[in-house]
């Protein structure tokens, strides 16, 4: 069942990031690309550490935008394994896929039994429960493309 999304309450900018094994969104948070050079191509920037000798980890930067009347940018990065969500500088884990939507769990559940939950439905994502926790998520993010989404917060 899709929510309706004449309640969403906010709107806000999504960030997808590739990490080595699982991509990381961000929302309503600044973000940093990893220090080192920057190559310049089309539409897109290269990210490598700054030393070389000791890391050879590439990142993409992208942005794509598309024509939308309505929601908020979201930044997506095709991931290697099991994608995480940053929300609110909270991380979501996925664990449960449906034909219709996917199923978020906060990634501090096992430590905390923290409740919180986020269900997206194509271009929407549905927020339930609050943390129980601080915010956990201070890491550096890269690897970037744009979808416009509606966020409906309960």
């Amino acid at each position: 069942m899709v929510p309706d999304v004449t309640k969403a309450s906010s709107k806000s900018v999504f960030y997808v990031v590739r990490e080595v094994k699982n991509p990381k969104l961000v929302l309503d948070t600044k973000w940093a690309a990893a220090p080192g050079c920057q190559h310049r191509q089309k539409q897109s920037n290269c990210w490598t550490a700054p030393i070389a000798s000791l890391c050879t980890a590439r990142q993409r930067l992208e942005r794509y935008s598309d024509a939308h009347s309505a929601g908020c940018d979201i930044y997506i990065v095709s991931g290697n394994k099991n994608p995480i969500i940053i929300l609110d500088s909270n991380e979501f884990s996925i664990y449960s896929k449906g034909a219709s939507s996917t199923r978020w769990r906060c990634s501090s559940y096992f430590r905390s039994k923290c409740r919180a939950k986020l269900v997206t439905f194509g271009n929407v994502v549905q927020t339930a429960n609050e943390h129980n926790h601080p915010a956990n998520s201070q890491r550096a993010w890269s690897s970037i493309k744009s979808q416009r989404v509606t966020i409906v917060r309960k």
